[in-house]
């Protein structure tokens, strides 16, 4: 569990991870056809940076920060960002979606902002 706001003994974990476990479990009978034993594997919560308490607009900027950046349990997503650097992976975010080259919009309005005009 990937998770910068809540901690692994807070009551939200505590019900959403069950309800997690029954949902994947269910969509893979489902989907797959067979049982895994999915109640034999633990739940595993690395250390993570940390959403301050008074921030709940950024929980998306963290998930796709490690989704992005996650890809072992070893990896130390803690060494990759801080809550110091989400202003700036915002800015980031916003120019890589601009720029995209599949992006046929105004990028006109970037390149050639004039804040005088603003």
């Amino acid at each position: 569990m990937l998770d910068s706001y809540y901690k692994e003994t807070d009551e939200f974990q505590e019900i959403v991870r069950e309800r997690m476990r029954d949902s994947f479990e269910h969509h893979w009978k489902k989907i797959l056809g067979f049982e895994m034993g999915f109640d034999d594997y633990d739940f595993m919560y690395p250390v993570v940076p940390e959403q301050p308490l008074d921030n709940n607009s950024d929980s998306g900027i963290y998930a796709m920060m490690f989704i992005e950046h996650w890809t072992s349990p070893r990896t130390l997503l803690t060494s990759v960002f801080t809550s110091e650097d989400i202003p700036n992976i915002r800015i980031k975010i916003a120019n890589d979606l601009v720029f995209q080259p599949k992006n046929t919009g105004m990028k006109h309005r970037v390149t050639h902002f004039n804040a005088e005009d603003a």
